[in-house]
């Protein structure tokens, strides 16, 4: 069965994507990360949108390129994500590890309702860094 103006998913579709970004991935039309003014050695992606399992892609590989520049502490701001499939769920715990591993820390901060049912739902929290501010991951590394 055909439809007019082809599947977005498939060839031929297309929308919801915005264009190509600057690596040539096409940016999604929903989701959009957005670096915050740094917090000291902090780094801050405000997430907001669909978190699928294109945007997880984008996601992952934003965050090995900010591994590569040297980068051990970053925060996550989830305040303002709609949607979260599995794809995202496993970067963030995909990603919590690669930073352990280089010695440093992925803070989650300000999980929406939705992150925090699918994070609470999978039983996964324990495995997150899962803040409820930035603040607050500034005033546990004052701590420690």
């Amino acid at each position: 069965m055909s439809r007019t103006g082809g599947n977005p998913g498939g060839p031929g579709g297309g929308r919801g994507f915005a264009g190509p970004s600057r690596d040539g991935l096409p940016i999604l039309g929903d989701f959009k990360m957005a670096e915050l003014p740094r917090r000291g050695p902090l780094m801050v992606l405000q997430l907001s949108g669909r978190l699928d399992g294109r945007a997880a892609q984008l996601l992952q590989q934003r965050c090995t390129e900010i591994r590569a520049q040297g980068v051990r502490q970053l925060a996550l701001d989830l305040g303002k994500i709609t949607f979260l499939a599995s794809s995202g769920l496993g970067v963030f715990l995909a990603e919590t590890e690669e930073f352990k591993e280089a010695g440093g820390t992925l803070h989650l901060v300000g999980a929406s309702a939705v992150v925090s049912s699918v994070v609470n739902l999978l039983n996964v929290g324990r495995f997150l860094a899962l803040v409820p501010t930035l603040d607050d991951v500034m005033t546990a590394k004052e701590t420690r």
